[in-house]
């Protein structure tokens, strides 16, 4: 993918995650206005779903930046652990007073523009995500997050309809056992916030570090030809990234060097090897750099060597 396709993507990601929030407060606010418990629950839901779509974004962000991505990857870390609590915590107090209202007495129905306010939500989701669909490459994973997403709204946008819609059915039809629809509504969407909180829970506490996984994965390349500007060395014969903690890794790098310098010269491109590695990547913390002769004949036999034996002078 190009960086035009890329720069694409992430705006129509910036674009999505901006409309759930704002989604999630009109619809909260309609709720609480209108009457709606369903469409109150959805807009928590709504809510959930624009951290999702942020926190891959973000992830695929620090893939893409690498080592600049560091210190923001840390507090974002942090967060992502704080978020899924408070959705959660959320729901499930929601659900305690929900289950309040069911046994203090008959639920009022909520008002009929809730259904146009969720059929408004539900298109403008869909324009949203085929917009992003138009501007993103089909296997990006920020357009895959996002699908998964869409359909989880859907499913949350029928349930209002469907407790909203049977609800006022139950008033205007007087089948008072219809009342309790959109209650039940609510609650089966809370029941979604809070399946996708202990998601994004257990991939914050198990997941290995977002961008430990991306400099092992996508950046050794960068770690290679930062070290091949060194004068002196030759070639980077080994490279191993292990992880040392947040956002911390650490590099065993074999370096193949003149044959006919001495050890001390050896040792002093290891250390500027080091220091520039270090000085391009915070992250990287601790360096176990070795210095191996290099073993082709051309260019560093010397004459006496050449006339000692009958190798080819030139590389093979």
């Amino acid at each position: 993918m190009n960086n035009v396709q890329v720069q694409r993507g992430s705006k129509a990601v910036s674009v999505a995650v901006a409309c759930d929030f704002t989604l999630a407060l009109v619809k909260g606010a309609a709720g609480m206005f209108l009457g709606s418990l369903a469409l109150m629950a959805d807009s928590l839901h709504t809510a959930a779903q624009g951290v999702t779509l942020w926190k891959t974004g973000v992830e695929e962000g620090a893939r893409s930046k690498g080592n600049r991505a560091g210190k923001r990857m840390q507090s974002y870390e942090v967060t992502m652990l704080l978020i899924p609590l408070v959705l959660i915590t959320l729901a499930l107090f929601m659900v305690y007073n929900r289950v309040g209202q069911l046994w203090s007495g008959s639920p009022e129905a909520p008002d009929s523009f809730t259904l146009i306010i969720v059929l408004a939500a539900l298109l403008l989701n869909e324009a949203v995500f085929r917009y992003h669909a138009g501007r993103s490459k089909a296997n990006s994973p920020l357009l895959q997050a996002h699908t998964r997403n869409h359909r989880t709204g859907i499913y949350s946008s029928l349930l209002v309809i469907a407790g909203a819609g049977l609800t006022l059915a139950g008033e205007y039809g007087e089948v008072p056992v219809l009342l309790y629809c959109d209650l039940a509504a609510s609650l089966m969407v809370y029941a979604l916030v809070i399946w996708r909180g202990l998601k994004l829970l257990r991939e914050a506490i198990y997941k290995e570090d977002i961008l430990v996984d991306a400099l092992c994965e996508d950046h050794g390349m960068d770690y290679v030809e930062t070290i091949q500007r060194v004068y002196g060395v030759i070639t980077v014969e080994e490279l191993k990234v292990q992880p040392l903690g947040s956002a911390q890794i650490q590099l065993e790098v074999k370096v193949s060097v003149n044959p006919l310098i001495t050890v001390i010269e050896a040792h002093e491109i290891a250390d500027r090897a080091s220091r520039l590695l270090q000085q391009r990547f915070p992250q990287v913390t601790k360096i176990q750099m070795i210095t191996a002769p290099y073993e082709t004949g051309y260019p560093y036999k010397s004459n006496m060597d050449l006339n000692d034996n009958n190798l080819p002078t030139l590389p093979q």
